[in-house]
């Protein structure tokens, strides 16, 4: 039979167990090892006071486990799970059990689930109920998503595409076993791998760290949920009572259209004048209202297939989710804006409690449409959250969620942001929402959101090349008539200091004949006239 490695690792699945078990308190008694191999836990477990039983089909294996000390037993877990349980109560001998372990066991087992039932039965057998710890590679590794996007399932000796590997499990699968085989997850230590044994052809762009292909699938891929670099789930799991969990399938049929969630927060409008709008729309609206601390939990549990987020400071045309659900027929996966006009909150709280046509109010404001262009993806302008309806699957499906603290409420923008990308936009710019001012998220947060995005790999729809090639186009125009503009200026600026000490010149000689003109008038006020001169002569007065 195959043979794995039998060396001890803290970073592994091996290591991640034990570290289960001493946080369990297990420390005295039988661990039975299911099949073990040549289990690298036997000498950890041994020098912990635990008597190490390991439990396999592979003879060489359970000779070699022998050899070190420990106690082996030759045990199909393939047989039915009465025959299963017969064996390892054999095998326990009325010993105490206090752990049972299955490491990267499950998934090569035509049949994993009679295997948990008959462990479950065995330790609800116990004076003490023992907890079985499971190791099962993910599936759902970024690595393994990458390549499928190249066309490549490469199965190997061992690691994730073992090709020994009956199942394969995800999260979900996972979940869905656990509940078959009567177990629940009490405690987690997953071996998280950055770069996994599917990291190949190293050069393939799909796996290569850095290559903007890898980048931006891996970013889809680690908000969708926790466990894009999870290698193995690792769990720590008690008995319960075994039930049947569905498929994750849903058809789109079977939900409603549109839901709802309105935020509320402190010093938030009253919500009674939304509520009433939204109660009064056909098609009808699943409603939730949550605070701001709920709310991603809300958008999560949604079951429509669409939802919009609405601030209480919000009002709605009587229309509005009839006009919603029009787009939403042609526009299946996208975000869909409807047209919005803004009024002071002064005129807000004038409004009748009854829903609102935006289209009659006099001091309303249009909100500039276009916003989250993917091209720059931040909002050029104000925007209303309540404006854009989501698909449902970008929240639970593709993990977009508003998560993040960002100021200003940039936050909400930059999950739209993120929305659009992913999604595309579709939509009217006929007014169906009446929004206050102060519930708008301002256009400074439009640097925040951009700021948030560049840290992202960016997708953009078909035709984005053309138009940034325009754009590129704009810019080379902008910055030739700039330089030009710059040229005058500068030529401008030279003529202007030329005159300025050309007229510094003419003031200064003009200060100067000033000067001198004032000195000679002084001289002149001190001498006396000829005429008077003469007068003086005749009268004697002088010589």
């Amino acid at each position: 039979m195959k043979q794995y490695p039998r060396l001890f690792s803290e970073h592994s699945s091996y290591g991640s167990a034990l570290r289960l078990l001493d946080a369990a308190g297990v420390t005295e008694g039988v661990v039975l090892d299911l099949g073990c191999g040549r289990s690298p836990l036997a000498e950890p477990l041994a020098d912990r006071g635990l008597v190490h039983v390991g439990c396999d089909v592979d003879t060489d294996a359970l000779a070699d486990l022998a050899g070190r000390g420990s106690e082996t037993h030759e045990v199909s877990l393939v047989a039915a799970e009465d025959e299963l349980l017969a064996r390892l109560t054999e095998v326990l001998a009325g010993r105490r059990l206090a752990a049972v372990l299955a490491l990267d066991v499950l998934e090569h087992l035509p049949e994993p689930t009679p295997t948990l039932l008959a462990v479950r039965r065995l330790v609800l057998d116990q004076a003490e109920v023992a907890p079985l710890v499971v190791s099962i590679p993910n599936v759902t590794h970024v690595d393994v998503g990458a390549k499928l996007v190249l066309g490549r399932w490469d199965v190997d000796d061992t690691g994730l595409l073992d090709d020994t590997h009956l199942h394969f499990f995800g999260e979900h699968e996972l979940g869905r076993l656990f509940t078959a085989g009567g177990w629940a997850v009490a405690a987690v230590d997953d071996v998280e791998l950055a770069v996994s044994d599917q990291a190949f052809p190293s050069d393939a762009p799909a796996v290569r760290r850095g290559a903007p292909l890898h980048e931006l699938l891996a970013s889809v891929r680690a908000r969708a949920d926790a466990h894009a670099r999870t290698y193995q789930f690792v769990r720590l799991l008690t008995p319960t009572d075994p039930g049947r969990a569905p498929y994750h399938h849903e058809v789109d049929e079977d939900r409603p259209l549109l839901a709802a969630v309105v935020v509320t927060g402190p010093g938030a409008t009253d919500t009674r004048a939304l509520l009433g709008d939204l109660a009064a729309q056909e098609p009808p609206v699943e409603v939730t209202v949550t605070d701001r601390v709920g709310l991603d939990d809300a958008l999560m549990a949604c079951p429509a297939r669409w939802l919009v987020v609405l601030d209480p400071a919000t009002r709605l045309a009587p229309d509005w989710s009839a006009r919603l659900a029009a787009v939403a027929e042609v526009g299946a996966g996208k975000v869909i804006r409807l047209g919005a006009v803004v009024v002071a909150d002064a005129a807000f709280s004038a409004l009748p409690p009854d829903p609102v046509d935006p289209a009659t109010l006099a001091d309303a404001e249009p909100l500039a449409a276009g916003a989250f262009d993917p091209l720059h993806a931040a909002a050029p302008a104000p925007v209303a959250v309540g404006a854009f309806l989501v698909p449902v699957e970008l929240v639970r499906a593709a993990g977009l969620r508003p998560a993040e603290p960002l100021p200003m409420g940039a936050d909400l923008s930059l999950w739209l942001a993120r929305a659009v990308q992913m999604g595309g936009l579709l939509g009217s710019d006929a007014p169906a929402l009446v929004a206050a001012r102060s519930s708008l998220c301002p256009p400074g947060a439009g640097d925040v959101v951009s700021a948030a995005l560049d840290a992202d790999p960016l997708l953009l729809p078909a035709g984005s090349a053309g138009r940034l090639d325009d754009l590129r186009s704009r810019v080379v125009a902008a910055e030739g008539a700039l330089a030009e503009a710059v040229d005058r200026a500068e030529t401008a600026e030279y003529k202007a200091s030329h005159y300025r000490e050309h007229v510094e010149r003419i003031e200064h000689d003009r200060n100067a004949e000033l000067a001198e003109l004032e000195h000679l008038r002084l001289i002149a006020a001190r001498r006396p006239s000829r005429r008077l001169a003469a007068l003086l002569r005749k009268a004697g007065l002088l010589p």
